[in-house]
């Protein structure tokens, strides 16, 4: 057995002696300066607004009890603590879509049991800090080794969708109202209005995301347009729906500020049978925050991208878990290591170097500038932003945030495999280039590992939809390991598990 707490110890005396490097690095000349203005810049536009996104699906959630102001306090709150005492300075924290259906399932149980739900929810984030803490005391995080492709694409393929369905059922809800079963009550200009700001939302999001690809302008230029292209799509759509398509597009999303948006913790409200709600849930949704933290933490201290600092796993997590209490105690909603904010954010501040690869000219990490003034500064800004509850946020219109929900699931898909996979089931197999990992695996085999995948992907979806089952997600998480260890293995050689399924 690991002697408690004695890896996250290692931790602080690996990182305590940089950290006044941490700050002194970014300002080392003009081009470092320029480089964190501009990260700090694209990390606070590409947060705050999934931040807004997330607190108009809370608001409704939970009849207004938690909304925008409530999460973007807490992004706040959190990055900044983060930023000042955890150990990786890249990790940057965010609401998650799986939280807002438990807010969601929470929200209605305490309702048909007459329970407080702030006292239940608070006590949730309250065990999920606990839980955090002791699996960093005890090295928990070694069990990550476990995880591969098989169940992370599985996973982001599941979040993509549901992304897409949050996105879509309003505008359902809206044409089942106003179009088709409207009486007299018929506006179809309402649903219509909706459709186009969502879909004119997408595509530009989409279209200046997958600019990097294309030949036009210069290189720097297309990274630009691809980074801020969800700030992009969120202006256009708000100048077409509240500009163009006034008084037709008057969705409030965010509507008025509440009277006070920290509600202190009524722990003590909570009768036995809260408590012991809380303490389950607060189990099942520590699997998850420990999840996301670990590949989080993985994915910013890969080895291309040439850190020297050394890594945090354990005190990370530690962090991470008392900040959870910290904002369960003030009634605002949880956090979770941010995906792909964080490996964006270390991406943004690594310097690359064109080298010669066969023939073929591909970029290659020179250093990255390790600081934590642009994570800290991000945190304040969105801090900050909630001042900006109820104008001027309420200018942006319903179905532009809702864009955002269907821009973020379709990127999403970049890099997963599975879907990758998908699409080359659909294609001529010899029409594919040669050189694809696909290309060295018999089709048969690629066929079935896929359809173990997709079924795995569809039990999350059940229980990601089904009434109360969003609360044993994270279960149905971690059964996708011992699936992949104890049966997937045995179906599969090595030989084809090492193509369809490399280590993360």
């Amino acid at each position: 057995l690991p002697v408690p707490g004695k890896a996250a110890v290692e931790d602080v005396s690996r990182r305590l002696p940089w950290y006044a490097r941490d700050w002194a690095d970014a300002f080392q000349g003009w081009a470092t300066v320029s480089k964190c203005c501009t990260t700090i810049v694209f990390l606070y536009l590409s947060c705050i607004l999934p931040s807004i996104a997330f607190g108009l699906v809370y608001s409704a959630n939970t009849a207004g009890l938690l909304g925008v102001q409530q999460a973007i306090l807490a992004q706040g709150i959190g990055g900044v603590l983060f930023s000042l005492f955890g150990g990786t300075p890249f990790i940057i924290l965010g609401n998650g879509f799986e939280l807002t259906l438990f807010a969601q399932v929470l929200y209605t149980l305490t309702m048909q049991l007459g329970l407080s739900f702030f006292a239940i929810y608070s006590w949730t984030g309250v065990f999920i800090g606990i839980f955090l803490v002791l699996f960093s005391l005890f090295e928990a995080s070694k069990l990550m080794r476990t995880i591969s492709r098989f169940t992370l694409d599985a996973l982001g393929l599941f979040i993509a969708i549901a992304l897409c369905y949050t996105a879509l059922l309003p505008m359902v809800h809206l044409f089942l109202r106003y179009y088709y079963s409207c009486g007299k009550e018929c506006a179809p200009e309402i649903p219509l209005t909706y459709l186009i700001l969502v879909a004119f939302t997408v595509a530009i999001g989409n279209i200046m995301f997958n600019m990097k690809d294309t030949t036009y302008f210069r290189l720097s230029i297309r990274e630009a347009m691809s980074d801020f292209s969800l700030a992009i799509a969120v202006a256009c759509g708000t100048f077409l729906g509240s500009v163009v398509f006034y008084p037709y597009a008057s969705f409030d999303a965010v509507g008025a500020a509440p009277a006070s948006p920290v509600h202190f913790a009524p722990l003590l409200s909570a009768s036995p049978l809260g408590l012991g709600m809380a303490l389950v849930f607060g189990f099942i949704l520590s699997l998850l925050v420990f999840n996301n933290q670990n590949v989080c933490g993985s994915m910013v201290n890969a080895k291309s991208y040439r850190l020297e600092k050394g890594t945090s796993y354990y005190y990370d997590l530690y962090v991470m878990g008392l900040i959870t209490i910290l904002l369960a105690l003030l009634g605002l909603p949880w956090l979770l290591a941010a995906l792909p904010h964080s490996p964006l954010h270390v991406r943004a501040m690594a310097d690359f170097q064109r080298v010669s690869d066969g023939g073929l000219l591909k970029r290659r990490v020179v250093r990255t500038v390790e600081t934590r003034v642009t994570g800290f500064t991000t945190s304040a800004l969105v801090l900050c932003s909630a001042l900006m509850v109820p104008s001027p946020l309420r200018y942006i219109p319903e179905p532009v945030l809702y864009g955002v929900f269907m821009h973020l699931g379709i990127t999403g898909l970049t890099g997963n495999e599975l879907w990758e996979r998908v699409l080359a089931i659909a294609t001529d197999r010899y029409l594919m280039p040669p050189d694809t990992l696909y290309a060295r695996v018999p089709p048969r085999v690629m066929y079935s590992y896929t359809a173990i995948q997709l079924v795995c992907m569809g039990v999350l979806c059940v229980f990601g939809a089904a009434p109360y089952l969003p609360l044993l997600l994270p279960l149905v998480v971690v059964a996708l390991v011992p699936i992949r260890t104890l049966l997937v293995s045995r179906l599969f050689s090595p030989e084809h598990l090492a193509v369809l399924d490399g280590t993360h």
